[in-house]
């Protein structure tokens, strides 16, 4: 059965909840009827894929980037079907059948189910594809102002927290922290690192936390009485109270950090 590509309709007729389904496409040249035909699962996403490298000239197909880079204009007609297989198979008539008119954008049109298959990019593109990737060229000496880091901040907040956290109830194996460290070995840290760790080592929180981790050392193999209860040592408190040997120790070398009246005795 021949298609007809009439058939397809303007990608913005369809109702906004079956632009992101799965369908075939065309993005044709209205000047001269050549077209660009391929299928997806997301029609939408695979089209604003598509514009976007015509757009920063990163195309691998050269034609239809050169006729953008003409002043084309071009039209999107779908062709909506839920079945990937029978998408594919369309795409392929379709393919086949203009094959010889000299109206096909398309490079590879042996398989469209491996469209990439025994394709080599140009050197030109090769060449296009490297720059674009060089540094940074999305916020390229940007300086960030203090309302948007608070902006950024706020919307962070929680994002990755308890259970939604990838990390989440997971402990590095001891091959993964040698890696890590490992990778880390000889990297030098910039001079704002080391300010904030300045920053940090100077402030009274830093230096509760000391307090606490030399009042923990101390504490180690001593026994202790927290609300009239005996524990061996700050270990096992902190195991049968569930909370950490530097929080135990945090109550008993200030007082008034503690959650309650209760009372913390050492032996």
């Amino acid at each position: 059965m021949r298609v007809n590509t009439n058939e397809f309709v303007p990608f913005d007729e369809l109702p906004v909840g079956q632009r992101c389904r799965t369908g075939v496409y065309l993005i044709r040249d209205i000047r001269n009827g050549k077209f660009y035909v391929g299928s997806a699962k997301n029609l939408s996403a695979r089209l604003s894929s598509h514009f976007h490298l015509l757009k920063h000239g990163l195309h691998t197909n050269t034609d239809l980037q050169d006729a953008h880079n003409s002043s084309a204009s071009f039209e999107v007609l779908v062709h909506r079907n839920d079945n990937r297989e029978s998408c594919f198979d369309l795409e392929q008539e379709v393919v086949d059948q203009h094959l010889e008119t000299g109206l096909l954008f398309n490079i590879a049109v042996a398989d469209v189910r491996s469209p990439n298959k025994g394709v080599t990019p140009s050197d030109e593109t090769r060449a296009r594809l490297s720059e674009a990737r060089k540094g940074n060229k999305n916020a390229l000496g940007h300086r960030w102002s203090d309302e948007e880091r608070r902006r950024m901040s706020e919307n962070r907040k929680g994002v990755l927290t308890g259970e939604r956290n990838p990390m989440y109830g997971k402990t590095l194996s001891t091959g993964a922290r040698k890696i890590i460290s490992e990778t880390h070995k000889g990297v030098p840290k910039s001079e704002e690192w080391h300010r904030n760790q300045q920053q940090y080592w100077n402030s009274a929180a830093s230096n509760e936390r000391r307090l606490a981790a030399k009042v923990a050392g101390i504490l180690k193999r001593k026994p202790i009485v927290l609300d009239g209860n005996c524990f061996e040592s700050i270990q096992d408190a902190a195991v049968v109270l569930g909370v950490s040997e530097t929080t135990i120790a945090r109550w008993v070398s200030n007082p008034s950090s503690r959650p309650d009246d209760s009372s913390y005795t050492v032996f």
